[in-house]
């Protein structure tokens, strides 16, 4: 009945369904309103499937990433934890000194470089 559910919460979700046949699982992605729960037990209830689980969560940062970039993100390693000559990570000589701009500021403040394909993204 997986298959069943799916197409019963494909109107409900900003995406297509997700199924899982062997967990009996279906992850649909909703707007966040806060009726959006009802209407998903309504959809279920009106194509005659019963609910075992229920539940709603926000999208983790790594979420919002993969779907901003479409990749997943990477982790660095943090270096050796205590080398024995003193130049690990947490050395101030072995950081890079961040992008400070221009200088060209108003009143002397540094300027950050503009990404002419930048864009805002809006929640919705």
């Amino acid at each position: 009945r997986v298959g069943e559910a799916a197409e019963a919460l494909a109107e409900v979700g900003t995406e297509a369904p997700q199924s899982d046949p062997e967990q009996g699982r279906v992850l649909v992605t909703v707007e966040a309103r806060p009726e959006v729960i009802a209407e998903v037990v309504r959809h279920l209830d009106a194509a005659g499937i019963g609910i075992l689980d229920i539940g709603y969560r926000r999208p983790t940062l790594d979420d919002v990433f993969v779907a901003l970039t479409g990749r997943a993100p990477v982790e660095q390693d943090a270096g050796p934890e205590d080398p024995s000559d003193g130049s690990g990570p947490d050395q101030p000589q072995d950081r890079e000194a961040p992008y400070a701009g221009d200088g060209a500021g108003p009143h002397g403040e540094p300027t950050l470089p503009t990404d002419p394909g930048a864009r805002e993204t809006v929640n919705r």
